[in-house]
């Protein structure tokens, strides 16, 4: 064996121990994308300013990997309701959550539409699929964890409340943060139904192959 080929196999597992090392430090297992696992309903900087924007905005995680918590820091409640692509533009203009609640429940072409209206309200944590438009409400707990696929179309995670204000938290069963898993790949966006002009997106993936998964 050469010297050349000697240093070439040596700067090659030189290569795989870093982007080995790397990948448990930075992910669920070897190769995935890191997954950012808190998301901020609204922050306060060290500037001393103030946003009602979802906090990243925009996140790509495993299919199947670590569950996202969407926590609340400021005094101004919020909602994390997951609705089809279509609709983000026309609720955006908005300025207020029952308009954003009727137009989405406009949007499912329900004979049932009516009596959505008057059960159905920013407060409800509910879910409706694509199939048949089933309408499946909870018990808001911040213990649970919450699991969305592509058959669901809307999902309202109900009030969340500031996690430091425990006079809220403690009436009418309210959330102070809400935990969501993702089982299916694909592009969830959601709002906020108090300020429909906040959006997020996450983007749900395949792991990725790594160069250590292909040669062992």
């Amino acid at each position: 064996m050469s010297a050349i080929q000697l240093m070439f196999i040596l700067l090659l597992l030189l290569s795989l121990l870093i982007t080995f090392s790397f990948g448990i430090a930075y992910g669920n297992h070897f190769g995935d994308i890191t997954i950012v696992s808190n998301v901020f309903t609204g922050r306060e900087f060290s500037n001393g300013t103030k946003s009602l924007e979802f906090f990243p905005n925009n996140l790509t995680v495993n299919v199947g990997g670590e569950p996202i918590q969407w926590v609340n820091e400021l005094k101004e409640p919020h909602t994390v309701t997951f609705i089809p692509e279509s609709l983000i533009t026309r609720l955006s203009k908005f300025n207020d959550s029952s308009s954003v609640m009727n137009s989405i429940l406009d949007s499912l072409n329900n004979n049932n539409t009516t009596n959505l209206k008057t059960k159905l309200t920013p407060e409800t944590q509910f879910l409706i699929t694509n199939n048949n438009n089933e309408v499946f409400t909870s018990q808001k707990n911040n213990d649970d964890n919450i699991t969305l696929n592509q058959s669901v179309s809307i999902f309202n995670s109900g009030i969340i409340f500031p996690n430091n204000n425990n006079n809220n938290n403690n009436q009418n069963n309210s959330l102070s943060d809400i935990t969501i898993n993702f089982s299916e790949e694909g592009v969830y966006r959601y709002i906020c139904l108090i300020h429909p002009w906040t959006t997020g997106t996450v983007n749900i993936v395949k792991p990725q192959t790594s160069i250590y998964d292909k040669l062992f």
